[in-house]
């Protein structure tokens, strides 16, 4: 078979999400704490969740930031509604 292979994809993509910004790429729960580290270094983290996601994901972020400090979770219900910072 001849022919160019197929174009790379870009590895991660950065969204301005207004006041934050969102990373969005493949493999990025094996480089979360590094990431943060590098970008928010600090002897506490807080992980914030909604109750859809978190079952999936949450144990294994809160497992790679202990190493880095405390670390703390919070589940909020999932919907709209409770995206709040109240």
């Amino acid at each position: 078979m001849t022919g160019s292979p197929p174009p790379q994809r870009e590895r991660t993509r950065v969204v301005d999400a207004g006041s934050y910004r969102v990373v969005i790429g493949a493999g990025l729960r094996r480089e979360f704490a590094s990431r943060v580290a590098e970008v928010a270094p600090a002897h506490r983290y807080a992980v914030v969740t909604d109750s859809n996601v978190g079952p999936h994901y949450a144990s294994a972020l809160v497992a790679s930031l202990t190493p880095l400090g405390g670390t703390t979770l919070h589940v909020i219900p999932a919907g709209e509604t409770h995206k709040t910072r109240d």
